[in-house]
């Protein structure tokens, strides 16, 4: 039988939570490790570092771009799963908000990744029908149904937008530049601020990272039984030393009872031998 979909839902508190600041990530940024931070932690956990730094999570030694916590990578798959999350409890509490369309603030009907913001009834129609959104109507999600609910990660790859350039965010990320740590750029980027630079389609870097994760993700087994026997060594030798640090006593206590021992006798001795003398006979 096959395996029923993920909900979102289960992810928020294994997947979504940033191992920094314990709550739930906003703008996540990726390492070269893959653990995921808030740009926000992400900026002071290497404030001050200077070269390189190491993951609070795994203590892998990263490289300190020279942009800072900006220039790492943003995991735009990880925003739209906790964007989808956001909009899915707010709903639940409060379906009256600010139309992204008309800009009233009524009862919303759907929400626009495109747009990235809630729309009313005839906003949303509007997006379904009207050419002028035409690229829009792939990333709408209907809060009137189930999808919201029972959204599942394979429905989330068909609504989340693609990757926009990291400095012309109007525009789509068609390339990669490898000298600023693969940030996703334009077109119009290679003949401006990265023209010289090392830049890769986004087709070809995904299928290397994909790859990468791969090779990591059989890697794990092996890291984590070494981790398993690395600390069953640490607790090892721990309890020995805490034996060692506890038969110190005894012995010392050990070493002062045959000479205790020893005196009290001679004194006995003594002691009798003086009774004895002065006893009359």
């Amino acid at each position: 039988m096959a395996a029923s979909p993920t909900c979102l839902g289960d992810l928020e508190e294994r997947f979504l939570t940033c191992s920094f600041c314990l709550d739930l990530l906003e703008e996540p940024k990726l390492l070269p490790c893959l653990h995921r931070y808030c740009r926000r932690c992400l900026h002071k956990i290497i404030a001050n570092k200077k070269g390189t730094f190491h993951c609070p999570l795994c203590n892998e030694e990263c490289s300190v771009p020279p942009g800072g916590a900006d220039v790492f990578k943003t995991d735009f798959f990880v925003r739209s799963v906790l964007e989808c999350l956001q909009l899915e409890n707010s709903y639940k509490h409060d379906n009256v908000k600010p139309c992204h369309g008309c800009k009233q603030t009524t009862a919303v009907r759907g929400y626009c990744f495109k747009c990235r913001n809630f729309l009313c009834q005839q906003c949303y129609q509007f997006h379904l029908y009207n050419d002028i959104v035409e690229e829009h109507r792939p990333h709408l999600l209907d809060l009137k149904t189930a999808d919201v609910r029972c959204l599942t990660l394979k429905k989330l790859t068909f609504l989340a937008e693609d990757p926009r350039c990291n400095e012309h965010v109007k525009h789509l990320a068609e390339m990669c530049c490898e000298t600023c740590d693969n940030l996703p750029i334009c077109v119009a980027c290679i003949y401006g601020r990265h023209e010289g630079h090392v830049t890769h389609e986004v087709e070809t870097l995904a299928a290397s990272e994909l790859s990468t994760f791969k090779d990591r993700l059989y890697e794990l087994p092996n890291r984590v039984e070494k981790v398993r026997r690395d600390l069953a060594v640490n607790v090892n030798e721990q309890l020995q030393k805490a034996r060692a640090e506890h038969k110190k006593p005894s012995r010392r206590l050990k070493a002062t009872q045959p000479e205790s021992g020893v005196n009290w006798r001679n004194k006995g001795k003594k002691s009798s031998r003086r009774t004895s003398k002065t006893v009359p006979r």
